[in-house]
């Protein structure tokens, strides 16, 4: 009789566990696990490798989800190389480790995360799981777009992001054209980054301006120009028509300009003042003796 109720709740439990919703069973295991970081590492083609590090627990296992993309190549080690026993559901890309007494990381591979339009690579990324998520561009990538707007890496190479959401766009394997510009014994660097090749490239010091003509539509062109040579902020001007521009700063001495010309005819780029018109501190200056004309006229006026 006993032997009979034990078979018949056997039965029943079987019938319980059967009844499960598959969302519930594939929910995370244990607790929440707490990342110490996330680096996305991307590569010239586009290709990414993600590496997860999560805080030991000796006790309990803990889940996370894994950033969206077509993954591959997935390892789960401690820190010191010993493999670590986890377990995966890939609909939902939700990852439990199992209890270690070290750190543990997680590496996997994405190869479909960004699209590509004239050159320019595009990945709208939302991770909100890791603070920060590090990511480390190519040694030749200078400048990334955030969200449309600028941001020079020529020294950095990686930037963070924290509750991270954004649209990243980079250009790969831009060329970089230097022009070399004489005025009065005194030369300039002007650095120009595009996928097209510049057929001229003319400095006007009367007008204050700079043109060029690209032999290629609706690619992306970035210039680094001295301020010394062209103060900005700049006009860019195509068939008598303005476009769209995003200027940024490089350092002290020089500024980013970067456009996308729609026809392929001749761009100008109209300064607001040109050597020699005004020195690189000419502002600085012009507010010091401005200052300085004040306080000797109320001088006067106090007397």
């Amino acid at each position: 009789m006993k032997k009979l109720k034990k078979i018949i709740f056997a039965l029943l439990g079987l019938v319980l566990l059967s009844a499960i919703p598959l969302s519930f069973a594939q929910s995370p295991i244990g607790n929440l696990a707490t990342q110490e970081r996330t680096d996305v590492i991307i590569s010239e083609d586009g290709d990414v490798h993600v590496v997860h590090e999560i805080k030991k627990d000796t006790r309990a296992a803990r889940s996370f989800t894994m950033i969206q993309g077509s993954d591959s190549n997935l390892s789960v080690m401690d820190i010191n190389g010993n493999e670590i026993q986890y377990g995966f559901v890939e609909e939902q890309k939700i990852l439990t480790i199992f209890p270690s007494d070290e750190n543990v990381l997680v590496e996997y591979d994405l190869t479909d995360v960004f699209t590509q339009d004239n050159g320019v690579w595009r990945w709208d990324f939302l991770y909100t799981d890791s603070e920060p998520t590090e990511f480390i561009f190519p040694d030749n990538i200078e400048l990334i777009f955030v969200n449309e707007q600028p941001v020079y890496i020529n020294e950095i190479k990686n930037i963070n992001c924290h509750g991270c959401q954004m649209k990243l766009e980079f250009v790969p394997n831009q060329n970089k054209i230097l022009k070399e510009i004489t005025w009065e014994d005194k030369k300039f660097d002007v650095v120009i980054r595009t996928l097209s090749s510049v057929d001229s490239f003319v400095f006007d010091q009367p007008s204050r301006s700079i043109s060029l003509k690209t032999n290629g539509e609706n690619q992306l062109v970035t210039l680094i120009i001295p301020l010394e040579l062209l103060w900005n902020p700049y006009q860019v001007i195509e068939m008598d028509e303005k476009l769209y521009k995003h200027e940024f700063q490089i350092n002290q001495t020089h500024v980013g300009l970067n456009f996308r010309p729609v026809s392929g005819d001749t761009v100008q780029i109209i300064g607001t003042s040109v050597v020699p018109e005004f020195p690189l501190f000419a502002p600085l200056v012009i507010g010091v003796i401005m200052v300085i004309a004040l306080g000797f006229r109320n001088k006067i006026n106090l007397r």
